[in-house]
């Protein structure tokens, strides 16, 4: 299987072409963050419990900070720097380089 993959021309360097978005996102990106902003919010949740000198300061602060805390799927969607990572500057040049070799090759003849 190894040697067919090779032989498809997928390579390190292009193995982000054939990646699906929406399946990276689901089975990797998201369970992924989802375990570090979990813990993050239970290290909050237990220090605002700890710090808070009675029961109503912890029932109030640990309810503002539960409204200030997104879920994550909503948050990555609205996120626009994706075009800021490799993986798509590189897909960009490569798209521009198919488009510019096309239009070099496909030039109109001269009209007199």
């Amino acid at each position: 299987m190894k040697e067919d993959i090779k032989h498809l021309g997928v390579t390190p360097q292009t193995t982000y072409l054939y990646i699906q978005g929406h399946h990276l996102f689901d089975n990797v990106v998201v369970p992924a963050l989802k375990r570090v902003c979990d813990r993050l919010i239970r290290d909050m949740e237990t220090e605002i419990q700890r710090n808070a000198v009675h029961i109503v300061q912890q029932r109030n602060e640990l309810s503002s900070y539960s409204h200030s805390v997104e879920n994550i799927i909503p948050m990555l969607r609205r996120n626009v720097a994706y075009n800021k990572c490799e993986p798509y500057k590189r897909l960009k040049a490569d798209l521009e380089d198919f488009f510019n070799r096309n239009k070099e090759s496909k030039t109109p003849p001269l009209q007199a």
